[in-house]
């Protein structure tokens, strides 16, 4: 954890890399893992729990495997160890004597338990030890990888099935080194268990505990919420603070950190630290986590011959017990991983099980039947012709969604592991549509409320008008971590300490909803203004009629609803992975109504929470939620602060701000590089001071104002110079009540900052909730 300057904890993700991928060095790169997953490590998992739980390997096989001797390629090793004492050499060496060891084995371990060797399809690759695997966001240079297809020239992270780290060291160390008591913990001491009684040779003491599976729970089970919860925002892209690359709503909140809930316990594990090696094995991790929609990653850390054995999901990270490859018992421990590997299932491997093959049959009114839906047995280098299909869910029709483009991946390991693709959707036994929907899958805490099932409240509480400017859902569900089979949910080794902060169970979330164009690709000043007041209006009926606060206002919620044709194109037109998707699709399954005219639509509302008696209540309610460039300054300087619907406001004054700054109506698009002059607003440490440098001194006008852009220059002067000044007024007042202890109320700071006096200072009249006629007359009047 990092510390703003207010004290306040702030979690620092990947969003604050190098500018590009060329430029990314090993140390920054190791940082945010470091930080990620510090207090999310369970260890000493057996090696026969690792591999039948997590690879699933059958419990006969193993048994088998471990009560058979086998005799390593005793040149092979003995090359090995020359290499490993040798300074000369680099860890490529190890490679070839390496493979030849774990080749003959695997053969051994075949013939052992009678399974044909010429049938298992995947292998090691190295790149001949100096190949890199290249995305838009980094270049890495792994030592090894378990594929598919061992003999690709041009690897991809969507292909690897496990990740491969080598180092070499003379010494053999314990893999976590570090221990740092964070609070009154207790943790029950490692247990030995007895010798193998099938051995005749001596066999080292095994120093893990043992971790027992737990019985799964049923599939059938549903998935249960405990209440309303809506956290911090998290997530991020490799980029660099001042890079925003990746179009992603969450490339900036990244830095804020991620659902540091408030209400858990104070008991805590003891967390230990990631050395550098293991950091380095994180990072493979995390590379193929954010490849696809995949559900965990393993890899395999080999320190000279000491092997240990990672799983890395969004709520905990599982290490196994280290073992000696070359001596002993570990042999065995070596042929159940290599056996463990080649034979484990897609699923087993971490890929998602919800996505499959799809055959479109030939004909314009050809029916998607079940036999279109097949399978998917191995790896493939783009999810793009692929499809998802979920488990039955309680009230939502049998959907395929077929995968045009990935919009977004989630660029950290722990964490909500959001994942957005454009899809086309058909009901199994209906023809697909030709519209274009936004698909978007995210691990959200078990308490927090689904955001379809939000969105549908907000449809039953506000007029026809007004429900034309929030997202509409075709399809939400919602997964446990039991359902879906995650391997920690089967380990009470890890799941005995899960009520810990850091370690809360994750459901898995999903919806789907037409989808939108950003609000920086608006033709002009005019329909940017137009969409920014459909929102802004949106957003105030939600809260005082919907009972509903947003809680993250940002520049990527803010969205453009336009004829589905044009808003298929603008997906074509921009470049992949920029664009941030809004959620649209009707409640009810139904075609949206198609109009002409484009309109704001208020979109993501996972953070949301419900308003009581003016108060908004989640589970996590007093815990800052946001976008960093634009949350309210008041939410940075406070430990458990409670979001008012006054700081709702405050974003939007700041992403008026920096539209000023960024956009682009001519090409319809905005700068991907986040200008100097508002550099400091993406920094966990600089943000709350630069924002309060907004209203003091000379930085506003001598700073900020030139780099306005000349389309924005009229806006500048009637809406964001006197929004300005109504803010700044507002906060000099509440600063001196405080000093006189004058009491005020504090959710409008006497009525100061009001939804009718930020329509009032940038010069609009509100449009109401009396009737649709009468709101587009007031839209009218606006032009």
């Amino acid at each position: 954890m990092s510390t703003s300057s207010s004290g306040t904890p702030v979690t620092v993700r990947i969003a604050s890399l190098a500018t590009n991928r060329w430029q990314q060095t090993t140390e920054p790169i190791k940082a945010a893992p470091k930080i990620d997953l510090g207090g999310h490590i369970y260890e000493e998992i057996t090696i026969p729990d690792f591999v039948k739980t997590i690879w699933g390997l059958d419990d006969a096989l193993a048994k088998t495997i471990n009560g058979h001797t086998f005799t390593l390629l005793e040149d092979a090793v003995q090359e090995y160890e020359r290499i490993l004492i040798d300074p000369s050499k680099r860890e490529p060496h190890l490679h070839l004597p390496f493979r030849r060891v774990s080749t003959q084995l695997l053969k051994d371990v075949c013939d052992a338990v009678g399974v044909s060797y010429d049938e298992i399809k995947n292998g090691f690759w190295d790149g001949d030890g100096n190949a890199t695997i290249n995305n838009r966001f980094s270049s890495r240079k792994p030592d090894m990888a378990n594929t598919d297809a061992p003999s690709e020239k041009n690897m991809m992270w969507q292909l690897v099935r496990a990740v491969l780290e080598f180092k070499k060291t003379k010494k053999i160390r314990s893999a976590l080194e570090t221990i740092h008591e964070d609070s009154i913990s207790s943790r029950v001491p490692s247990k030995e268990p007895p010798p193998n009684p099938s051995r005749s040779r001596k066999e080292p003491k095994e120093s893990s505990r043992r971790s027992r599976p737990r019985k799964k729970k049923s599939t059938a089970e549903p998935s249960t919420s405990t209440g309303f919860s809506s956290v911090s925002s998290g997530g991020s892209a490799l980029t660099n603070g001042s890079d925003i690359c990746s179009g992603s709503k969450r490339s900036f909140d990244a830095a804020l950190g991620e659902d540091n809930s408030t209400n858990a316990t104070n008991k805590r594990p003891r967390t230990k630290d990631l050395n550098s090696d293991q950091l380095q094995l994180a990072t493979y991790a995390l590379e193929c986590l954010a490849a696809s929609s995949r559900h965990y990653a393993t890899g395999i850390l080999i320190d000279g011959f000491t092997v240990s054995l990672w799983c890395y999901d969004r709520t905990a990270v599982l290490r196994s017990a280290s073992f000696d490859w070359n001596k002993g018992e570990g042999v065995s421990q070596f042929a159940l991983t290599l056996f463990a590997l080649s034979q484990c299932s897609m699923k087993d491997a971490g890929f998602d099980p919800n996505v499959y093959h799809l055959e479109i049959p030939e004909g314009e009114d050809a029916l998607i039947d079940a036999s279109s839906v097949t399978e998917v047995t191995t790896p493939t280098k783009t999810m793009e012709g692929l499809c998802f299909r979920y488990p039955p869910t309680l009230g939502m029709p049998d959907y395929v969604f077929r995968i045009q483009k990935i919009l977004y991946t989630y660029r950290a390991i722990i964490g909500r592991g959001t994942f957005v693709a454009s899809v086309r959707a058909a009901i199994v036994g209906a023809t697909m549509k030709e519209d274009l929907f936004a698909l978007k899958q995210s691990w959200q805490y078990q308490a927090r409320e689904q955001e379809g099932r939000m969105i549908g409240k907000l449809y039953e509480r506000l007029p026809e008008y007004w429900k034309k400017r929030l997202p509409e859902v075709i399809f939400y569900a919602k997964f446990s971590a039991g359902d879906l089979g995650l391997p920690h949910t089967q380990l009470d080794a890890v799941t005995a300490d899960c009520s810990v902060e850091g370690a809360q169970e994750r459901d898995l979330h999903v919806m789907v909803s037409r989808l939108y164009q950003n609000i920086w690709m608006a033709k002009d000043v005019e329909e940017f203004k137009r969409v920014f007041l459909d929102c802004l209006e949106c957003h105030y009926h939600v809260y005082e009629t919907g009972k509903v606060l947003h809680r993250d206002i940002s520049e990527n919620n803010l969205m453009i609803f336009r004829p589905p044709a044009a808003a298929a194109q603008a997906v074509d037109d921009e470049f992949e992975g920029k664009l941030d998707v809004g959620f649209d699709a009707s409640v009810d399954g139904k075609d949206s109504e198609r109009t002409t005219q484009s309109h704001g639509i208020l979109n993501d509302f996972d953070m949301a929470a419900e308003i009581t008696d003016g108060v908004a209540h989640s589970t996590n309610s007093h815990h800052r939620t946001g976008t960093l460039p634009f949350m309210a300054r008041e939410l940075l300087g406070v430990t458990n602060p409670e979001h008012l619907y006054r700081h709702d406001l405050e974003s939007f004054f700041y992403i008026l701000i920096w539209a000023a700054v960024h956009y682009d109506f001519k090409n319809q698009s905005r700068s991907y590089k986040v200008r100097k002059v508002l550099l400091r607003w993406v920094s966990p440490e600089t943000a709350k001071s630069a924002k309060a440098e907004l209203y003091s001194g000379d930085y506003f006008l001598e700073e900020l104002a030139p780099c306005v852009r000349p389309e924005f220059k009229e806006l500048w002067e009637s809406w964001i110079i006197p929004l300005r000044e109504m803010f700044r007024k507002a906060f000099n007042w509440c600063d001196g009540a405080r000093i006189e202890k004058i009491p005020f109320n504090i959710q409008t700071l006497d009525g100061r900052i009001t939804f009718s006096k930020f329509m009032e200072t940038i010069g609009e009249s509100p449009r109401g909730l009396k009737s649709e006629m009468e709101g587009e007359a007031a839209l009218a009047t606006m032009k």
